[in-house]
């Protein structure tokens, strides 16, 4: 009986061990699996940051690599599978980490290379880069250095073609690119003359270059004489010049054969225009009584189309430039305001000029102290938006620009410095 009852209670306790054990392993398993859904839960918060992350980062390289344009200027084989490429970075966006460079030909092509490291915008570099013998094509992509260090291209890839005719050391035989009226290629050229007035407002020339003229605040227009075309070291003061209509002039235009004068002041906030026989003798020039008023209350500048049959004028109230239409050529009281306007990217702007085929549009700008560039979908119209290209003027106190009748010449005139100043549009 004794034995039996030993043996029953042995058993209580074997199963009583038993359950305990099975209890603790219950909670054992459930801590594991908590355990393994935090790690699991970490492992995907991991990723999913990563992922995240790399979204991020490419969607910054994104709009970076919108910012930046690089141009191919030319791509010469100085001798067998070595070749020279010539980029041109334009103004806008960050500091680039270089660009990947690969040379192809029809059968073959170069490993990826990198090269322009840091190519600053508005600056034209050449560097020497291995590849196939008579190379046709280049491709070139951006890409920038991030955060932590890496390399991040840019999606779209540049191609430039590369012209059969081209032989090794045949630089001379590269098709000269055309760097007119694009002022992302303008350097100045370490010449400037002295203005004749203390209070210089703004210059302009003849058609043939070859005359040169300066009013200024204190009621005076000024002509030179230049000895060679375009070139301000030639131009000389004459000893000629003329009281201006306007008690507070701002801006002079002549007509394209120089018979007519027409000058801005916000003062009066007219035009006028006078009358010159012989042409662009302004000793000549006859105010004839007829002007009509600006649309701005502070005129700064004006300018005519090629064919006289559109006036632009830019005013530093409203921050503007209207078109007026004119119905007679060069006729100033002809010229209505047709009621189209376009805001300035300066907050001060003191001129404006077109290129000679009407589809650019510069402003230059006291408050920014830049020359601004605009592109115009349709010729002489003001159906024009900024290039997002703009450079830094000479002159701390810009107040008026003008350009050579083929685009490869600037002229800044400036107050503070009292001078005008030149610079030339190329790819150097």
């Amino acid at each position: 009986m004794m034995a039996r009852e030993n043996r029953k209670e042995r058993g209580i306790s074997v199963y009583r061990r038993f359950r305990d054990k099975k209890g603790i392993s219950a909670i054992v398993a459930t801590l594991i699996i908590i355990l393994l859904v935090i790690v699991s839960a970490g492992i995907i918060w991991v990723v999913i940051r990563n992922i995240v992350q790399s979204g991020a980062e490419q969607m910054e390289v994104g709009s970076q690599c919108m910012k930046v344009s690089i141009d191919a200027k030319s791509v010469i084989e100085d001798s067998e599978g070595v070749y020279s490429v010539r980029l041109r970075r334009d103004s806008g966006g960050e500091e680039i980490g270089g660009i990947k460079i690969i040379l192809l030909n029809e059968t073959d092509s170069s490993s990826v290379q990198n090269g322009f490291e840091g190519l600053s915008q508005l600056s034209t570099k050449t560097e020497t880069f291995s590849g196939p013998i008579n190379a046709t094509k280049l491709e070139y992509t951006v890409y920038f250095i991030s955060d932590s260090d890496k390399e991040q291209n840019c999606q779209q890839t540049n191609t430039y073609t590369i012209r059969e005719s081209t032989t090794i050391g045949s630089e001379e035989e590269e098709e000269e690119p055309d760097y007119s009226w694009d002022i992302s290629f303008a350097s100045y050229d370490n010449v400037n003359i002295s203005t004749q007035d203390s209070i210089p407002i703004g210059l302009f020339f003849s058609s043939d270059g070859t005359n040169l003229y300066e009013i200024s605040g204190d009621r005076k227009i000024y002509q030179y004489s230049c000895t060679t075309a375009w070139n301000l070291s030639s131009c000389g003061y004459e000893d000629i010049s003329i009281s201006t209509q306007n008690i507070c002039p701002a801006g002079l235009f002549f007509s394209s054969d120089g018979t007519k004068l027409y000058e801005t002041g916000y003062c009066g906030n007219k035009i006028c225009q006078s009358t010159c026989d012989p042409t662009w003798d302004l000793s000549s020039c006859i105010y004839n009584g007829v002007y009509i008023p600006t649309q701005d209350s502070y005129p700064m500048n004006l300018f005519f189309s090629s064919d006289g049959t559109k006036l632009y004028e830019i005013g530093s109230d409203t921050n503007k430039i209207y078109q007026y239409t004119c119905l007679d050529a060069w006729t100033l009281s002809s010229c209505s305001y047709n009621g189209i306007n376009i805001p300035t990217q300066d907050s001060d702007p003191k001129g404006l000029f077109f290129s000679s085929d009407g589809t650019k549009l510069y402003e230059i700008g006291r408050d920014g102290k830049k020359i601004y560039q605009y592109s115009c979908t349709t010729d002489w119209s003001l159906t024009c938006s900024y290039d997002d290209i703009s450079i830094s003027t000479q002159d701390s106190v810009p107040q008026g620009l003008f350009f050579s009748s083929d685009g490869t010449k600037m002229y800044e005139i400036g107050y503070e410095g009292k001078k005008i100043y030149q610079y030339t549009l190329s790819g150097e």
